[in-house]
């Protein structure tokens, strides 16, 4: 006779390791960085013309939009995932950068040069690679509680 086998449900602090849930955590952590973005870009937009700031503080202060934006994408993405979380935090920042560089080439009303396209994917690979190394060890929980003394 066999035996028959209870399905565990999920809560909320499990970790997901499958193709699946780790593409939707990716997901989840590229639309919080969009969120973000978007909230930056209009936050930065008002300082710019309400303090009249000059055009040279445009560039500096959108890559540092996207760098915390990746950041946060990676966070988001490795928070619960169940795989390597460098990979995934890699792989988040080059579609968090894809999307983004496609969704504002459709605002502007064309598709953007490709070397910007290039630039931007490996600098979210590699932010994304850096933020889902530091995040995996940081939320890590430590293997030992601690050491008895005798």
């Amino acid at each position: 006779m066999a035996k028959k086998v209870k399905k565990q449900k999920r809560t909320g602090g499990e970790k997901n390791t499958s193709l699946a849930g780790n593409a939707a955590q990716i997901l989840k952590g590229c639309i919080g960085g969009i969120i973000f973005t978007v909230a930056a870009v209009l936050l930065f937009a008002y300082l710019l013309k309400s303090m009249s700031l000059s055009d040279s503080v445009i560039a500096p202060v959108n890559e540092g939009i996207k760098m915390i934006a990746v950041l946060l994408t990676a966070y988001l993405a490795t928070k619960n995932s169940g795989g390597p979380a460098w990979l995934i935090g890699a792989l988040s920042g080059v579609v968090y950068m894809a999307l983004g560089f496609f969704v504002f080439s459709l605002l502007d009303g064309g598709m953007g040069m490709w070397q910007i396209l290039l630039s931007d994917l490996l600098t979210g690979l590699l932010v994304g690679l850096i933020g889902g190394i530091i995040f995996q060890t940081l939320l890590s929980k430590p293997k030992h509680a601690g050491y008895k003394r005798a």
